[in-house]
């Protein structure tokens, strides 16, 4: 074979024409396409008319097809046909590799999944659609057994692991007064209180501090007289929640049996928020014509301590004709009642408004 008819098949095969490639190197056409039918190398008609590549150029335009160019695009940007295109993808059986795209939206609906709300939570939120999250969770192996992701709301449930600020003994003080902690078995740990409808806005104070989705419900009940009353009630599922508050002296049918909490658990510095808690709770401002008093109430040993923090010793009373641990005490006159809440509203930012009103008509 002639040297000039070998250059023009190399040529040839790195797609020019028949006529082209023996134009370019001086070999006879005829000798050319006879050694080309020789091996097998000719090409139709329409695949000639459409090879004008490389073979780096086609590597090219495939590997840019595989990562997300369209035909057209590709076409554009390498002058491979669409056809020589569609033919080497059937060939080498090549499919485009999925590009993940950025999706803000998405990206923080799944946060938000991952934090512990529920899916329908989520949609709520954002506004994502329902399918695309479903998918989006199952193909990253997010998506939690219906038990855990019927869990609707969501709360912080670190708040009361240590008592380290005015909000957490406050609303420890205020827990032990109103607040009770139940459990049906080790997975249905709650924490609920509930008050008067006029206090409502304390309870949702109390959302806030401790982030809480959990709905404040209202209900209707009659009292021992028989007149309609309506109160309010915050009731949170939470293990954590459940285990610190009995840690820290909460415990179920906690009225009898209450004890004060040792340095450890309040420090000395957030003993004045803690008993507002209480107070705010178990505790008020009486107020007769011009004469003020300063009462609580709660177990013996509870008051005593209390007592002793004031500064003030008073008569304990049995609240009831029983033998149960019940009692009260009152500090009595204007000075002395003011001197006890001068205490308690040091440094205060978070406290009953009805009875810090009360207290303020004290100090005029």
């Amino acid at each position: 074979m002639k040297e000039s008819i070998q250059k023009a098949i190399i040529i040839y095969k790195e797609g020019k024409s028949m006529m082209r490639s023996a134009a370019e190197t001086g070999a006879s056409f005829q000798g050319l396409q006879y050694q080309l039918r020789k091996l097998g190398l000719t090409r139709s008609a329409k695949e000639a008319a459409h090879k004008s590549y490389t073979e780096g150029s086609l590597k090219e335009a495939l590997n840019l097809y595989e990562n997300g160019k369209s035909l057209n695009e590709v076409n554009r940007l390498t002058n491979v046909s669409k056809y020589t295109l569609r033919q080497e993808i059937k060939r080498l059986k090549i499919s485009k590799k999925k590009i993940v795209k950025h999706d803000p939206l998405l990206e923080k609906s799944i946060d938000l999944y991952k934090s512990g709300l529920s899916s329908i939570k989520v949609i709520e939120i954002t506004g994502i659609g329902i399918g695309k999250l479903a998918t989006s969770l199952k193909k990253r192996g997010l998506t939690r057994s219906n038990k855990i992701n019927s869990r609707k709301y969501n709360v912080n449930h670190d708040f009361f692991n240590k008592i380290d600020n005015e909000y957490k003994a406050y609303w420890l003080g205020f827990i032990y007064a109103d607040g009770y902690v139940s459990k049906r078995k080790e997975t249905e740990k709650k924490l609920g209180i509930a008050l008067g409808i006029k206090d409502i806005c304390h309870l949702e104070t109390f959302k806030k501090h401790i982030n809480a989705t959990y709905p404040i419900n209202i209900y209707k009940s009659k009292s021992f007289g028989g007149v309609e009353i309506e109160y309010c009630r915050l009731l949170m599922s939470s293990g954590q929640l459940f285990d610190n508050l009995v840690a820290k002296g909460v415990f179920e049918k906690k009225t009898f049996i209450l004890k004060f909490p040792d340095e450890s658990i309040v420090p000395k510095e957030l003993q004045n928020h803690f008993i507002r808690g209480y107070f705010d709770g178990d505790g008020s401002f009486k107020k007769n014509n011009n004469f003020y008093a300063f009462d609580l109430c709660g177990t013996k040993e509870f008051l005593l301590k209390c007592q002793e923090i004031l500064g003030k010793q008073a008569k304990l009373q049995k609240r009831h004709k029983d033998d149960k641990n019940n009692f009260s005490f009152s500090i009595g006159g204007r000075r002395q009642a003011k001197k006890a809440g001068d205490y308690l509203y040091e440094n205060a930012t978070v406290y009953l408004d009805r009875k810090y009103t009360r207290y303020k008509e004290m100090c005029f």
